[in-house]
């Protein structure tokens, strides 16, 4: 590592800018897609639920769950090593707390409030109410959960690289030379999904576990971590940003053909709510299993194929999202630089609109697929224009973008492509 800090020089990734930006909106997606579940699971902790339904949302928020925090995970290792490596270990710890820890702390109180004092307006219009008193009760960190995450992970890296130094040089070429050839490596990415396997298989359900404790499980941290280390590493090496460019269609295809095999896993039975991370197997094809004695053994083979094919589906996706923004999306474009600096925003006060809209579409008589889309545009719009307004050039933009920018739009001075 380069002791002259402020002389590195990186081009800036305007793709991973823009990914960044789309997996944090997705999150908007999300949250607003769970209002029109046919069935809202408990562990959501989620106070609304309209008239009009689809399972079509069921599946649409099982995909953006499995892959749109690993692929942000990734990209906040990749900028977060650029930051370390260019300020140093102090400045990078502050740099951090200033980004991440006084958003948390300055954002949750009030979110958090203002949650709680609309559940009960909200739960006079669910179709379905909860039977639970305090729906949102536990969820400490709600969405802003990835911060907390965010700050741990750099206080680790931190530590880590401060420790690294102590090893030889050689050695640390060594194993950075280990991560080449393996991302290289056209086996790497199984090797990726048996490493990221065991954190999956104590997960309660079949996917990544909600993380909003103050005390998250190690196991649900270790997962995360694994994608975040990813791209820190990544940032070093960044020659293979082009292995992602070369073919990342052929990513995503075998992630979302993957993804069939985890279903067909998946569909044969379900998380035991007592043993969290055992299966109880209901499909007919394991009857000999039964018979035999032998379900135990079924059940831990079947948990484990199914949390690799869902490690695998992740990596893949991984893959495929990283080269297909680098690829279509490296010039620098004002449109797309302006919704960058407003995600952040637009994440962070999402969630409680992500209810208050489709409260407000209660009374329509309309398909559940158009009334999402006209929550969704209405979450977008008020966050987008409270960005725009209320924060992008005020100390709310400086402290989440780093700087204030002028009110106005800058492609009206600068033209698309600046």
């Amino acid at each position: 590592m380069s002791s002259r800090r402020s002389k590195l020089s990186v081009p800036r990734y305007h793709g991973l800018d823009a990914l960044r930006a789309v997996m944090m909106l997705l999150g908007l997606v999300f949250h607003t897609a769970i209002n029109y579940l046919p069935i809202v699971p408990p562990s959501a902790k989620w106070p609304y639920q309209d008239t009009q339904t689809n399972i079509l949302f069921a599946w649409l928020i099982a995909v953006l769950h499995m892959f749109r925090m690993p692929v942000f995970f990734v990209v906040a290792g990749f900028f977060g090593a650029f930051v370390y490596e260019s300020r140093g270990i102090a400045r990078f710890l502050r740099h951090r707390l200033a980004r991440l820890g006084l958003p948390l702390v300055c954002a949750w109180p009030i979110l958090y409030a203002v949650t709680v004092a609309s559940v009960p307006y909200w739960r006079r219009f669910t179709a379905a109410p909860p039977p639970y008193p305090e729906i949102i009760a536990g969820a400490e960190l709600q969405h802003l959960w990835f911060l907390y995450h965010l700050l741990i992970f750099c206080f680790v890296a931190a530590l880590a690289c401060r420790a690294m130094r102590r090893v030889p040089a050689g050695w640390r070429m060594r194993c950075l030379g280990a991560y080449e050839n393996l991302v290289r490596s056209g086996w790497g990415v199984l090797l990726l999904a048996a490493i990221s396997t065991p954190p999956l298989l104590p997960m309660e359900t079949w996917h990544f576990d909600t993380a909003s404790s103050l005390l998250p499980a190690p196991h649900v941290v270790g997962s995360y971590a694994a994608f975040f280390a990813f791209g820190w590493l990544l940032f070093h090496s960044r020659v293979l940003l082009d292995r992602f460019k070369a073919h990342p269609w052929r990513f995503l295809v075998a992630g979302f053909l993957c993804h069939i095999a985890y279903l067909f896993f998946f569909e044969q039975g379900y998380p035991d709510p007592v043993n969290p991370g055992k299966v109880l197997l209901t499909h007919a094809m394991y009857a000999p299993f039964h018979a035999a004695g032998l379900t135990d053994l079924a059940e831990a083979g079947t948990h484990v194929a199914t949390m690799f094919c869902l490690a695998l589906t992740i990596w893949l996706l991984v893959y495929g999202f990283l080269g297909l923004f680098l690829r279509y999306l490296a010039r620098p474009n004002a449109y797309w630089r302006y919704l960058a600096d407003a995600s952040y925003w637009m994440y962070i006060v999402h969630l409680p609109l992500a209810v208050w809209v489709p409260v407000t579409l209660t009374g329509l008589a309309l398909p559940a697929a158009l009334k999402f889309t006209l929550a969704l545009a209405g979450v977008a719009a008020v966050t987008l224009v409270t960005y725009h307004y209320l924060a992008r050039s005020t100390f709310i933009g400086a402290m989440l973008n780093g700087r204030r920018y002028p009110r106005g739009f800058p492609w009206r001075a600068t033209g698309p492509a600046s």
